[in-house]
């Protein structure tokens, strides 16, 4: 398997098929692969795409078969918290796993009789090591203290499990009290345990300033095989339970990860990186491998451990040496009134215990007062949080539109260290207020439910002739709240308040000849839904839906009457990595008084655009209440309009130029270009004053008020904007027109 990221590998009890954790259809799913040739045999889990496995612990992996060789037991992101889950192979079901006071679950391990499992479960911030009783349901802690366990795994006979754990040194284990043991601890490091389950005992198994991880015992021989990265990258070592001897079973440069033993030990799997993907490898009769300690060479930062464990005195006394037997680029004299309540300092000197030659306290480097940030009895004192915000962005943005023409924005955007506050604000200004661009928001995101308020005006002018301008302002105020089920669902609803000008300018005299103006509010509420996974320009596998409701309750005479309610679904089937088909199928209507107007055909920011009839501006309600409806391409826009619509789009898109260099006479280089071949067909209408098809006895069946049109596209990134560059023809059953070109700015949808 190459190419993709391919992890987790678990051999079967037959020791003929391999469970492994692929993305090769850019979602974490487990997949079925021959031992013998590396063959797909089939997929027996999907994951991203639900609620119920949103994730599959990328980060701490670990697929288990049971003994009979039917299930695979894993760890999962499930809902509101993890699960423990059984995956049949044959029948894909699953049986799911939820314990109360575990907020993280990983690195499951199926037991040798296959009436438990092994995992390590996460409470109150520390990770233990945890059994599961399948028959009897019951759940059962087997360590309990502050270190962090990971990876366990079973003995053959079911007595014992051996895991990795960041428990230290067993020379610093006594130091460690309540009052140092956060400061003095070492979070980096993990040794191999084992956990006797008859005497309840840990026998630490390695002692070394290494990380050990992914410890799996051999069925055959009283061994465990574990990875190691003594020599600074991450390779496979052996280590006998009798002698306690530990030696090297292989030098690979990019390493060796998450091995998995057969159980005749006879086949050994793991994970290495090359070639820029992460693949499955297989050595046959691991023990039997020669030895080959002494000839990996350690890389520079393994030296530099070595050098501290084998000299511990010499190496503390390096760290503490006096400044000025240190560069002095690495020190930093005190500036009487500086505050260093930011600093981070480096190792050695971050607890104010840096002596000079002397041996006394050296206060010319600069050390953080303790005083400030621990109490009498050696503890951290805390403080309540003050918010405070920073400026996280200013950028300017350009856009164009189809209407308007050329604008930009520029944004500045401040929040504080937590991102529960955040104020955007973003500003065109020109000339004054009253006719300039600006925005100012506030979100408030401490809780799962998000709230936004926003304050609002644009100024948009419309020349008439060289006498007259109309002017367009719309100025109000919105609050949105927004309430996620899951990753991928959420509530959303708000209200918006309207304040619409109307005024016909005469520039000549600097006044104004005629006024009108629209002050309505719009209540509103959406369901979203959206599990797509993103190619470059687009989404590639996945669905999105959206459901829209708008009202405009008419409050008084200058506002407005109507009802909406709008739908979105869009389904994408993803071939492979760089092939995808899309389908859209959107429809709406609306009712009352003022029903809004949708208006079809035509592409989104069109920059040579074509029109079935010129803008009304002296409708308020059509530029600012009504809808474009696209992309209808081989129509015009205003091709159909109404109070009701659909459209249906269909998209085959690929690669259509993945790279290009021509020499003389043009040195051109190109590459990363789409292309899609398309169909899209809708209709708009009023009442019910629809006629999708008609028939006449010269041609037949024609389409009437549906409009059709297919063609071919290209997509090209110009660095700030997406180019998209489609040739379109329109199709009624009877005839084909001439190509319509198409050049817009934007994605796909």
């Amino acid at each position: 398997m190459k190419n993709y990221f391919n992890t987790s590998p678990a051999i079967s009890p037959n020791g003929g098929t391999v469970a492994i954790m692929s993305d090769r259809k850019g979602y974490a799913d487990i997949y079925l692969i021959s031992a013998t040739d590396g063959k797909v045999i089939k997929k027996v889990l999907s994951g991203q795409k639900t609620p119920e496995l949103e994730e599959l612990k990328w980060l701490n992996p670990r697929l288990s078969w049971s003994p009979d060789g039917e299930n695979i037991a894993l760890a999962v992101k499930s809902g509101k918290t993890d699960a423990l889950i059984i995956v049949n192979t044959k029948t894909k079901k699953i049986k799911r796993f939820t314990f109360e006071n575990l907020e993280e679950i990983f690195s499951a391990d199926w037991s040798p009789d296959g009436r438990s499992i092994a995992f390590i479960g996460l409470q109150n911030d520390c990770s233990d090591v945890y059994r599961y009783y399948l028959k009897e349901e019951k759940l059962e802690r087997l360590t309990n203290d502050r270190f962090s366990d990971f990876e366990p795994a079973w003995s053959p006979d079911g007595k014992k499990i051996v895991f990795a754990a960041q428990r230290g040194s067993t020379e610093n284990e006594e130091n460690y009290t309540s009052e140092t043991y956060l400061e003095k601890y070492n979070y980096h490091q993990t040794d191999l345990f084992i956990y006797d389950l008859e005497t309840r005992e840990i026998e630490r198994l390695t002692d070394t300033p290494w990380n050990e991880n992914c410890p799996v015992w051999a069925n055959k021989q009283n061994t465990i095989l574990y990875t190691s990265d003594a020599e600074g990258i991450s390779n496979l070592y052996s280590i006998d339970l009798e002698s306690g001897e530990s030696t090297p079973l292989s030098n690979v440069l990019t390493g060796i990860f998450q091995p998995s033993l057969s159980k005749d030990d006879s086949r050994l799997m793991f994970a290495g990186y090359a070639n820029g993907g992460w693949d499955i490898y297989s050595i046959s009769n691991p023990l039997s491998l020669p030895k080959i300690k002494g000839r990996i060479k350690p890389t520079a930062f393994a030296r530099e451990l070595k050098a501290k464990w084998d000299n511990p005195e010499k190496f503390e006394e390096f760290s503490k040496s006096s400044p000025e037997d240190i560069k002095s680029s690495y020190t930093h004299k005190v500036d009487e009134g500086q505050s260093y309540s930011n600093y981070i300092f480096a190792p050695g000197y971050e607890y104010g215990d840096l002596e000079n030659s002397s041996g006394e306290k050296d206060t010319s480097v600069a050390t953080p007062d303790t005083v400030k940030y621990k109490s009498d009895d050696g503890n951290y004192v805390v403080n309540q949080y003050k918010t405070k915000f920073t400026l996280d962005l200013i950028d300017s943005q350009a856009g164009y539109s189809t209407f308007w023409g050329f604008q930009g924005t520029t944004v500045f955007a401040f929040s504080d260290v937590l991102g529960n506050h955040r104020f955007i604000f973003g500003t065109e200004m020109y000339v004054d207020l009253e006719n300039s661009d600006y925005y100012l928001s506030y979100q408030y995101l401490t809780r799962r439910t998000n709230y936004s308020i926003m304050g609002f005006h644009t100024a948009n002018f419309y020349a008439l002739s060289y006498a007259y301008i109309w002017r367009l302002r719309n100025y109000g105020a919105d609050i949105s709240i927004s309430r996620p089920f899951s990753k991928f669902s959420r509530l959303e609803w708000g209200t918006t308040s309207y304040n619409v000008e109307q005024n016909l300018i005469n520039v000549l005299r600097s006044e104004t000849e005629y006024k009108n103006s629209i002050h309505t509010i719009l209540p509103r509420v959406a369901w979203v839904y959206d599990n797509t996974l993103w190619g470059y320009f687009y989404p590639m596998d996945g669905c999105r839906f959206r459901l829209d409701y708008i009202m405009s309750p008419q409050y008084e005479k200058s506002s407005l009457d109507f009802r909406t309610i709008e739908m979105d679904l869009r389904r994408y089937y993803k071939l492979n990595r760089e092939y995808s088909f899309a389908l859209r199928l959107s429809a709406g209507m609306s009712e009352g008084k003022n029903a809004q107007r949708f208006f079809l055909g035509g592409e989104m920011n069109w920059l040579n655009q074509k029109y079935r009839r010129y803008h009304n501006f002296d409708n308020v309600e059509d530029i600012y209440f009504s809808e474009f409806i696209t992309p209808l391409r081989g129509a015009r826009y205003y091709e159909r309009e109404g109070t009701r619509f659909f459209l249906t789009n269909l998209e085959f898109r690929y690669p259509f130029i993945k790279y290009l260099s021509l020499g003389w006479p043009i040195p051109l280089t190109m590459g990363g270009i789409q292309g899609v071949t398309f169909l899209d067909m809708g209709s708009a209408w009023s009442n019910n004053d629809l006629h999708m098809f008609g028939h006449n006895d010269s041609s037949g069946l024609y389409m009437d008020d549906l409009v059709g049109g297919f063609g071919v596209g290209t997509r090209i990134f110009l660095g700030y904007f997406l180019l998209k560059i489609d040739v379109a023809w329109r199709f009624d059953l009877t005839y084909v027109s001439r190509p319509k070109y198409y050049f817009s700015l934007g994605t796909d949808f």
